[in-house]
């Protein structure tokens, strides 16, 4: 029910996002991500868009026709657009998270391991396996974190490749 009246939400992300009976009117959604958004029963006269990401979960208005509005203004529309990626705190968002944090609390953890150990050497020993351990690490998460997007990207590139157009 938000009052979005004239607004520019531009480049937006409002995947998932439920604007039911949100007032649109005269509204840019120049270049908005709108997967799996709930639109329905939104006032969209005069809202404008070009660039516009959406997919199969989108709620469009009843009798609301992407059509018509984008062949009148000549703008373009792509239907789960892979080119946005996702920055909620699940699958390769958190695994990224995870790797920041342990590359920072390894040392930490070899540092207070240091001071605990009487011996100064062994205390460093300690120190410097338990800060390596956390580079290594660091770098496994990352890759895997990298290899999941490629594989993400492979996958919905196959599948817009075999399914029509919206």
């Amino acid at each position: 029910n938000a009052n979005l009246s004239n607004s520019q939400l531009n480049l937006s992300n409002l995947s998932h996002a439920d604007l039911s009976h949100a007032d649109l009117t005269n509204s840019n959604l120049h270049g908005a991500n709108l997967n799996g958004a709930n639109l329905s029963s939104i006032n969209y006269q005069g809202i404008r868009f070009s660039s516009l990401t959406y997919d199969d979960l989108t709620i469009f208005p009843e009798g609301f026709e992407l059509s018509e509005i984008l062949s009148s203004s000549k703008e373009r529309v792509f239907a789960d657009d892979s080119r946005h990626s996702e920055s909620s705190l699940t699958g390769i968002g958190l695994l990224r998270i995870l790797a920041w944090i342990w590359l920072i609390f390894s040392p930490i953890g070899g540092i207070i391991l240091w001071s605990v150990v009487e011996q100064p050497i062994s205390g460093l020993f300690l120190f410097l396996s338990a800060s390596l351990s956390g580079v290594v690490i660091f770098a496994v998460f990352l890759v895997l974190a990298t290899i999941a997007e490629n594989l993400i990207a492979i996958k919905k590139e196959i599948t817009s490749n075999t399914q029509p157009q919206k």
